[in-house]
């Protein structure tokens, strides 16, 4: 620690001692005085009574008080005694009901406040009722005696006179008679003392002889407590902030199955904690009322403990300290904590022998059941494990494959499918066939949809594509700025209007002038006009008469010997006859010079010919008019153009070969065109950036969105359509788990990792109970002595070495045979001498313990860990005597959580397991805890939280005898209608509590007035009962009139007594108000506590209007209760709080619920008021007001719960055991063929509708 640290550490070292000082008020070790409801003197007892006292034997208080008046009076401050010690051992963990035996005091200066007065010696009481009707009391009283240890230490420390604790105990016989010699001894080592005197005396009363060692604890090993990192931490050390603030890595979602050793269900946040703790991190176990501490504590006990750590558990609260111990006592483990005020050495040398007696086995046997031998056993586990783990894995793989994020567009399979399912729930929906592969899906990441979708817009808008039916001959044309847009309409414009009328004319007129047949294409009259320009050139070589001789047999007989061999013909005529035939073909010369290959201008000349009688037919002599030049580049100049135009209109629906279009085709065409000229106009506006689009590969669904002449309005959801259906494509391509998706085998391996998870919890605590032993017996082993040590103790019985000095002469033992000590933390400077005894210290209910309280427990081990909630109360100041002086009702001061909570990294848990229904939790899950608890509804349609208004209430402001009696009577119908259940009153006031305590024990017979807890709600916290009735008490004066003296409410802090009060309850809350909300004007509500009491009492029921007002519409009052009536007439719960954040009801579990309700059933979509609702419930057709079946499916609330024990078996068990028949329903057979879903709940429903009108039938006849 740094010198700066230290100093600060002095100073905060003396605030520590200051507050233990004060702490529990004067102590009546040193400064008793009797008080009338606080103490009894027994000095002039019965003597009879007073041997059997003195001697260690349970005496009657009527063997003890034998006159009736002066027995009504002990009785009543016995009964005082009993419950103010019974409040300090529940609230504080301090055992505190003696008997004195002699009063010592002497004289001090006149600055003391009074002369001291202190015990002697003290003897333990446990208190008993003789009988039921608790008419006498038994005084049990311990057989050993306890020298006051706070008189020793201060006779030595301030006045030197050193005596020893065991020297005064002997002097006095050891409790065996008469205590007069230790009086007499006593006397004469103080004889140096100004009127030192001891007066005889017994007095029963209640002293806590914890305050002293913590104090001691703080001025003898202050600096070595400051070295502890977490107390240097608290003081504001650098590096210990540093140290203590260190996390572990983070935990694993799913556990490793061999080395697990939890013994009750962990949820994925409780195993986070206890890898955490493991891994060697200090933790803040920031748990809310009912959300599993207790069971990760049981947890932490039993892992450590496996793994030959120790802990310390410390909790105010007695009764968490007994939870830990009972549930671990559930699965044979209770063995492993040491509760300091209720065990003796006899049970640790019990826990030795049995261990001993235990027959020493494989690790693995520890999986075996008793009657197996330890081969089958490893195997059986080993196969067990197997398909566990098998299982396991299953699960997960379908979590990833469905909830993987995809790269790279960043989305999942679920979500693929949720957005696909609600696409197509639109009331047009999408269904392009276009899919991007490939580079065209991965060009657009889900980050650049929506800028696609704005360009497509946008294309849309500017007309790219037509949204009219009907064909547009324009899309996808090839149109490019001004100049080609006004080229191509004037020639369209042109043509259409006459331009191909007059083309058609000239070229037709032509070639029937000689004999052809009038061109059906451009590119026909091209032929005709090139066959008319070579027949042209070959009249200028030959007469007319050329085309009427026989030019085959010309072009034989003028072929050189060469070619009619390569001709190889068969009819080759005779030298004669080819001269004959050479003669013929040059008479048919015009005159002038001959052409120098005439062999080759015949040729020409018959393929002209033979060309011509093709398209002329029979009877028609090629010939050429003199116009077919002219006519010839009037040709080509028309070809060109429409060439051109072609080339615009070739990306178009037609095409652009224009020049082989029948004409009348294309006049129809151009007439097309012409007509749709504004269609010209939008396409040459968009090409360039429907090209931008074609070059990243989208030219397709631009096709398509105009092919189907879609809406502008429409262009977002069919891109979305079409992106979604392509990723999940790609991922069904990718991805073997998701495309072989088989729902019914995911089913079998959930129902197979079940049953074997289960059987794996079985086995864990086989192991922890099977690690436990083999420990106990190695050291019993290893440390003979130290065994021998605790046997003798044992053997003494009372008279054995307190558990502080065992743990120093037997440290290895002690912390083996128990490896969790458990004990208040005000007690462990008592029980713990100085030093790092152990590996982990757990503050249970650490929001009620302060850092002077703590600082003791803290320095006994190397790990911390804080289980608490800072939203519950503050540390609650008491006084140990049961007296007239009540201390404040609101502790304000701050605990360890606010000090050396934010300093360490912090494991929340947030499942609420306690309420039965979370409509019992709902008002502190909205307004004290913001929705973060995930919480779960019951089936069925009972009340579970109900508001009782108490009308024409008069009181005192604190209390009203009218609101009393209306618990008395809500209590007595508890009784008679649930007689199973627990009941607690909890109030908001201390006076009121008393008056209702008072009037429960008068109305009730006192063992059934025991079972009844009525509790001060500053000592509720860390308690809960079945049935819980919340008491306001105060709201009401002596006129009648609202008071508004809301008591502890009003102090700073005071919210957090609503915060313990509603969180109670695990099946039925009721509250109970001579006010309602509307009693109470906001503006005259000035505290957090008074104006959260207003929305509790809103949320309930309790109307806003004041009582002698009408009741609202949809509000009945029934006795005296308002409850919110439905429309339907059904009664049901509306809380005013509002509702966490939900996720948003799937677009595939409404398709689901739409088929359900299809078939006639009633169904309930995002049910529930937690952030993590049921997607589905199926009402109970016979009471379609009840729902019973819950349908999950694995959609985004399955993929949000880490864990697969979390997911699969967890959750589902829960809903069981809340009585929810339930069903899991796989998103992909939705998707893909949702009647095999539908027909399995269907029969669900039907079962369990039978199966509930049968009970229905048992309870009438029953």
């Amino acid at each position: 620690m740094r010198p700066q640290t230290q100093d600060g550490f002095a100073a905060v070292l003396d605030g520590w001692r200051r507050e233990l000082v004060e702490l529990g008020g004067r102590n009546p070790l040193l400064w008793f005085e009797p008080t009338p409801s606080g103490s009894l003197d027994l000095t002039t007892a019965h003597p009879a009574g007073v041997a059997k006292l003195l001697a260690g034997n349970p005496v009657r208080l009527s063997e003890l008080v034998r006159s009736p008046d002066a027995f009504a009076e002990s009785l009543r401050r016995v009964r005082a005694i009993w419950r103010h010690a019974d409040r300090l051992e529940r609230e504080h963990g301090l055992r505190t009901t003696y008997v004195a035996m002699g009063l010592a005091s002497w004289d001090v200066p006149p600055s003391y406040p009074r002369r001291p007065v202190a015990p002697v010696l003290l003897r333990r009481v446990t208190l008993r009722p003789t009988d039921t009707r608790g008419g006498d009391v038994l005084l049990d009283v311990a057989s050993s005696l306890v020298a006051n240890p706070v008189l020793l230490d201060y006779l030595r420390s301030e006045r030197g006179v050193d005596i020893t604790a065991d020297w005064l105990v002997a002097a006095a016989g050891r409790g065996h008679g008469s205590p007069e010699g230790a009086y007499a001894w006593l006397r004469s080592q103080c004889a140096g003392l100004p009127g030192f005197d001891v007066r005889p005396s017994l007095v029963l009363s209640t002293f806590s002889t914890a305050k002293a060692p913590m104090i001691g604890d703080l001025a003898n090993n202050g600096m070595t407590l400051a070295a502890h990192p977490a107390v240097a931490a608290m003081i504001g050390d650098p590096e210990a902030v540093a140290h203590v603030g260190a996390t572990a890595p983070p935990a694993e979602a799913d556990p490793d199955l061999e080395q697990e050793r939890i013994v009750v269900d962990a949820d994925a946040s409780q195993r986070a904690a206890i890898d955490a703790v493991e891994a060697g991190s200090h933790l803040l176990l920031n748990g809310p009322p009912g959300t599993g501490k207790t069971q990760t504590i049981v947890d932490l006990i039993a892992t450590l403990s496996s793994r030959g750590r120790r802990v310390l558990l410390t909790s105010p609260k007695r009764i968490a300290l007994q939870d830990v111990r009972t549930r671990l006592g559930e699965h044979g483990l209770a063995e492993l904590v040491l509760d300091v005020d209720r065990a003796t050495p006899a049970d640790l040398v019990a826990t030795i022998d049995r261990a001993l007696a235990q027959p020493e086995t494989a690790p693995d046997a520890a999986d075996a059941e008793s009657d197996t031998a330890p081969s089958d056993a490893a195997s059986g586990a080993e196969s067990s494990g197997s398909t566990l783990s098998a299982a396991r894995d299953r699960l997960a793989e379908h979590r990833r494959a469905m909830h993987e994020a995809r790269e790279p567009w960043g989305v999942s399979a679920d979500e693929a499918q949720t957005r696909i399912a609600e696409l197509a729930a639109l009331e047009h929906p999408p269904h392009s066939r276009v899919r991007l592969v490939g580079s065209r899906l991965h060009r657009i990441p889900d980050e650049r949809r929506g800028e696609v979708s704005e360009r497509l817009v946008e294309l849309a808008r500017a007309g790219a594509w037509s949204s009219e039916p009907g064909p547009d001959p324009w899309y996808a044309a090839r149109v490019v700025g001004e100049d080609q847009t006004r080229r191509t309409r004037e020639l369209v414009q042109r043509l259409s209007g006459g331009g191909l009328a007059e083309y058609r004319s000239r070229v037709g007129d032509l070639a029937a002038q000689v004999g052809l047949r009038r061109p059906r294409t451009v590119l026909e009259a091209d032929e005709q006009l090139d066959l008319m320009g070579r027949v042209f050139s070959t009249l200028e070589i030959f007469r007319p008469e050329i085309f009427e001789a026989p030019l085959d047999q010309l072009v034989r007989a003028t072929a050189s010997r060469r070619e009619r061999a390569e001709q190889e013909r068969g009819d080759d005529v005779g030298l004669l006859e080819r001269r004959r035939l050479r003669t013929q073909a040059r008479d048919l010369l015009r005159p002038g010079p001959p052409p120098k290959d005439l062999h080759g201008v015949l040729v020409l000349a018959a393929a002209q010919k033979a060309q011509w009688n093709e398209q002329s037919g029979p009877g028609s002599r090629p010939s050429a008019p003199v116009e077919v030049p002219e006519v010839e580049r009037e040709q080509e100049t028309f070809r060109e153009e429409l060439e051109w135009l072609g080339a615009r209109l070739e990306p178009t629906r037609d095409g652009g070969d224009l020049v082989r279009l029948d004409l009348d085709d294309l006049q129809a065409r151009l007439d097309d065109l012409a007509a749709h000229d504004d269609r010209l106009t939008a396409t040459a506006a968009t090409v360039t950036r429907v090209d931008e689009l074609r070059r990243e590969h989208l030219g397709p669904l631009v096709d398509d969105f105009a092919a189907r002449h879609l809406p502008v309005e429409r262009v977002p959801e069919e891109l979305d359509f079409v992106w979604w259906s392509s990723v999940l494509d790609e991922i069904k391509t990718r991805d073997e788990a998701y495309a072989r998706h088989d729902g019914e085998e995911l089913r079998r391996a959930a129902e197979q990792f079940a049953d074997d998870d289960q059987a794996q919890l079985e086995r864990s605590r086989r192991r922890a109970r099977a690690d436990f032993d083999r420990q106990v017996r190695r050291v019993a082993q290893d440390f003979p002595d130290q065994v021998q040590l605790l046997r003798e103790q044992a053997a003494r019985g009372d008279q054995a070495m307190p558990w502080r000095e065992l743990l120093a002469a037997a440290p290895e033992l002690m912390t083996s045979v128990r490896p969790c000590w458990a004990m208040s933390p005000l007690t462990v400077a008592e029980h713990v001498p100085p030093g790092l005894w152990f590996d982990v210290v757990v503050i249970d209910e650490a929001s009620l313990v302060s850092p002077a309280q703590a600082v003791s427990a803290i320095a006994r081990g190397e790990q911390v860990v804080l289980s608490g909630d800072p939203q519950q109360l503050r540390p609650q100041p008491f006084t140990v005597t049961a007296d007239d002086q009540r201390p404040a009702a609101v502790g304000t001061g701050d605990s360890v959580i606010d000090v050396l909570g934010p300093l360490l990294p912090q494991q929340p848990l947030t499942w609420h397991y306690r309420s039965a229904d979370e409509r019992l939790v709902s008002f502190a899950n909205a307004e004290v805890y913001g929705g973060t608890l995930v919480t779960l509804p019951s089936p069925g349609a009972e009340e579970v939280v109900a508001f009782e208004r108490v009308d024409g209430a008069h009181g005192d402001g604190t209390t009203s005898p009218a609101e009393v009696q209306r618990v008395v009577d809500l209590v007595l119908a508890q009784l008679r209608e649930h007689p199973e259940e627990s009941v607690g009153v909890v109030s908001l006031s201390a006076p009121h509590a008393e008056q209702v305590d008072a009037a429960l024990r008068a109305a009730l017979d006192p063992a059934v007035a025991a079972a009844v807890s009525v509790r001060d709600v500053t000592d509720a916290q860390g308690e809960e009962w079945d049935a819980v009735i919340l008491t306001v008490g105060f709201g009401r004066g002596a006129d009648g009139a609202v008071t508004y003296d809301v008591a502890g409410l009003g102090a700073p802090g005071g919210e957090r007594l609503l915060a313990v009060a509603t969180t109670r309850a695990r099946r039925r809350l009721t509250v109970v108000s001579a006010v309602t909300a509307g009693d109470l004007a906001p503006n005259r509500l000035r505290s957090k506590g008074a104006q959260l009491l207003r929305s509790l009492l809103a949320s309930v029921g309790g109307d806003q209007q004041p009582q002698d007002q009408e009741v609202p519409r949809g509000v009945a009052r029934i006795g005296g209760r308002r409850r919110r009536v439905a429309s339907t007439g059904s009664v049901v719960d509306q809380q005013v709080a509002p509702r966490p954040a939900q996720r948003p009801v799937s677009p595939v579990v409404s398709d689901l619920a739409k088929r359900l309700r299809d078939k006639g059933l009633v169904v309930s979509t995002g049910y529930g008021r937690s952030i993590l609702p049921i997607d589905l419930v199926v009402h109970d057709p016979a009471h379609p007001d009840e729902p019973i079946v819950a349908v999950e499916t694995d959609g985004p609330g399955y993929a949000s719960i880490s864990g697969v024990r979390d997911r699969d078996r967890l959750r589902p068990d829960l809903l069981r055991r809340f009585g929810w028949a339930y069903e899991r329903v796989w998103t992909v057979d939705v998707f893909r063929d949702p009647a095999r879903d539908v027909a399995r709940i269907q029969n669900t429903v039907q079962r369990v509708s039978l199966e509930r009108a049968q009970a229905r039938r048992r309870r009438r006849t029953s």
